[in-house]
Parts: C-alpha cells; sequence; structure tokens
C-alpha cells in the first residue's frame, strides 16, 4: 500500500469510492465541486493505492485558529473514506498513521475531524464539543423582516471577512481566515457542501448584517450562520432569516450556536426549543500534537484571566485528569508551566474544551472547591467555545 498526493488522474476512482463508501451522495457532491482544483497550501488530499487502485482518500484543509485570543495553527480532516472491499484490512489505519505523521512534520498544532470516538481515540483524538442546536419557529415573522433583503450575488471577500470576524473574535477555537481564504471559498466552494451557496442579509441602507450558507440536503437547516455581532443587527437578520424559511414553507428551522452570546441569549428569551445537536457521523473530536507547548503558549494568558484566583498559581491548577504545574519567579511574579503530569496521554483536551475540575476533585488540599468553580467561570463562563454553524470549523 502507498500514501500519495491526490492528482487529477484519479478522480473518477475517488468519486466512486465516496458513493460507495458513504450512505448519502454529501461527500461525493463536494467532491465534483472541488475534485477538479488543484492542492493549496491550505486544502491538501491524499490517496492510498494498491497495485495501482485507489483504495483509500482523505482531504484536510489548514487554518489559523484562536483560542483565548491565542493564535494556533489547525487541520480539519474530512472526508475520511475507505472502498468497502478494503475495510478491515489496515487500509484505513495506514491512511491515518501517514497523514497524522504528515500533520506533525508540518508543524500543525491542533487537529480536528468528525468520526466515531472509540475508533479515532486509538489515534490520540478526544472529544470536546457538544452543540447546542435551536428550533426557531417562523410563525412569528415581523414587520421588520420587510426592511432586510437577502443579497444572493455577494461575492466580495472583504464582506464576509468583517462579518465572521466581528462575531468570530468573541469565541474560541474560530477561524482567522484572509482575505486570499475568503476568496478560494467564493470562487470555488460555493456549490460544495460545506459552503453552499452563500447570502449575505442586508439592511435598507445596504450594510451587511451577516450571511449564512444553507445545506443543500436539509430544507430547514442552515449550515453556516453568522450574525454581525450587536443586539440590533442579529435582531434584524434573525427576523429576514424567519422570513426566509417561512417563505420556503418551513415552520421552523434551526440554528447550531454556542451558549453565552448575543444571539444565543436572544434566541432564548423566544420560544424556541433547544436541545443538543446529535451528529449521525460521530463526535467532534480534537488531537494537540504538543500539549505542554500548547499550555505554555496559553500560560500568560490564563494568568490574567486567573489573577482574582487565591493561590495564584502558587501550588497548581488541577483540572480534570491532569495537573498543570506553573513556575513562579521571586515575588509571585509568573514565570512559565514547568510540567503537565496526569494519565499517559495527558488530556489536555479536556482543558482546551473547559471541562475543569469540579466538586468531584474537590479532595485536592491546594485549591478549594469554591476556587475550581471561580476557575471554571473566570476561563470558560463568557467565552463560548465555538463559533460554526457547521461542522468543526
Amino acid at each position: 500500500m502507498k500514501f500519495l498526493p491526490y492528482e487529477s488522474q484519479d478522480f473518477d476512482e475517488v468519486l466512486a469510492l465516496l458513493q460507495s463508501a458513504f450512505d448519502d451522495d454529501r461527500q461525493s457532491h463536494n467532491f465534483e465541486a472541488l475534485g477538479r482544483l488543484s492542492d493549496t497550501s491550505h486544502y491538501k488530499r491524499f490517496v492510498i493505492k494498491e497495485n495501482k487502485v485507489v483504495k483509500a482518500y482523505l482531504a484536510y484543509c489548514t487554518r489559523t485558529i484562536r483560542y483565548l485570543g491565542i493564535s494556533f495553527t489547525a487541520a480539519s480532516i474530512g472526508p475520511v473514506a475507505v472502498s468497502p472491499n478494503a475495510q478491515g484490512k489496515g487500509v484505513g489505519k495506514h491512511l491515518m498513521t501517514s497523514v497524522m505523521a504528515h500533520l506533525s512534520a508540518s508543524e500543525i498544532e491542533f487537529v480536528y475531524i468528525q468520526g466515531i470516538p472509540n475508533y479515532y481515540q486509538s489515534f490520540g483524538f478526544r472529544k470536546y464539543i457538544d452543540k447546542i442546536k435551536r428550533i426557531i419557529p417562523t410563525s412569528d415573522v415581523t414587520p421588520d423582516s420587510a426592511t432586510v433583503s437577502i443579497d444572493n450575488a455577494c461575492k466580495e471577500p472583504a464582506v464576509f471577512k468583517e462579518l465572521f470576524d466581528s462575531y468570530a473574535n468573541t469565541v474560541n477555537f474560530s477561524a482567522d481566515r484572509s482575505l486570499e481564504e475568503w476568496q478560494w471559498l467564493l470562487d470555488h466552494a460555493s456549490k460544495s457542501y460545506y459552503f453552499f451557496e452563500p447570502k449575505v442579509i442586508r439592511d435598507q441602507s445596504g450594510l451587511a448584517l451577516g450571511y449564512f450558507c444553507e445545506d443543500p440536503y436539509i430544507s430547514d437547516s442552515p449550515r453556516e450562520v453568522i450574525f454581525r455581532n450587536d443586539k440590533e443587527s442579529i435582531a434584524s437578520a434573525l427576523s429576514a432569516l424567519k422570513k426566509y424559511y417561512a417563505d420556503k414553507g418551513c415552520d421552523t428551522f434551526d440554528l447550531k450556536i454556542p451558549d453565552n452570546t448575543v444571539v444565543a441569549n436572544l434566541v432564548d428569551s423566544e420560544d424556541c426549543e433547544r436541545v443538543v445537536h446529535d451528529n449521525p457521523h460521530g463526535g467532534d473530536l480534537l488531537l494537540i500534537f504538543d500539549e505542554l507547548g500548547a499550555a505554555e503558549k496559553l500560560a500568560p494568558t490564563l494568568h490574567h484571566l486567573l489573577s482574582g484566583v487565591e493561590s495564584q498559581f502558587e501550588a497548581q491548577v488541577a483540572l480534570q485528569n491532569f495537573t498543570i504545574h506553573f513556575g513562579v519567579q521571586a515575588g509571585g511574579t509568573f514565570a512559565t508551566v514547568e510540567e503537565i503530569t496526569g494519565p499517559s496521554p495527558v488530556n489536555f483536551v479536556d482543558f482546551i474544551a473547559g471541562r475543569i475540575c469540579d466538586e468531584s476533585c474537590a479532595d485536592i488540599e491546594t485549591t478549594p472547591a469554591a476556587e475550581y468553580a471561580k476557575v471554571q467561570e473566570m476561563l470558560f463562563g463568557k467565552l463560548p467555545k465555538f463559533v460554526f454553524q457547521g461542522d468543526n470549523m
């Protein structure tokens, strides 16, 4: 078996593989939209070949993400597909092992994937998020929806970037997309499943209030929804979305949005059903190649955010399943992370995802249970963990 870069002559084989490997045609639809494009520095694809026949396929895209204001390089893997006649023969393992070695050598820090947790945990991935889906009724369309329009033709990357950044700067795990990346999405991905036919919501003056991408397979479930991050803009854009889906004959539509945001608070004040989003393709999983390195990058920010905690890291901050020990200079000035201890491999993902100690860990004497609660609130109580309506990033 050979791990090789995807080439344009592989198109027909990969398309047939995707059609046979998945129950629906989402992935083959996406591949048909993007499969004949050349790879870029941000978008790469690989195949496993045996006797010159494609047996497996994988794609990934890279981007810079923000966590507590600190930038990390990340890769989002998907889809991963193995030909049905090659499954159970180690082909998928060879594909994943090869691409993970490739990403590690490429100085990628975080890796995301959607998949079956029990399988991908063997490669070091852990679940990091539970997405909340809000079911929005369209029966209460407000009169001001008539003053807002849907722009189907906008192809200006600066418009999308400005809208996205206004919201993404307030949350964790959000992408820091350049104008060039936005241009690539608009030029090439707008017929793909992941960024299908983006539409801009504008007010009477022409100001862009937000954008959304539809799901070509589910009529009442937009894949990605971003609003300008102020209450008035969100209210107007939300009203326009209600009218849009009401005009399509939908009684409801859903938004997968993080808690503790202006959008979530506004929606929750209305009559909507709130449920955990059940992803039929598996969980949202995360791997961090260098957990100690990530902790060191975050350490100054964490120390600043937690300056109100009485211990101020004089001894340690205890986290679920592991402990970070912080060095302290003379006079109590913060220095750096010294080590992370805990089960092997250390579950730093629990920390990144905000699952730190609760009352069940109160037996650690150096930090009282009340401080755990304070740490939880100070770090994660006000800053949502993710931004995307769509999957992963």
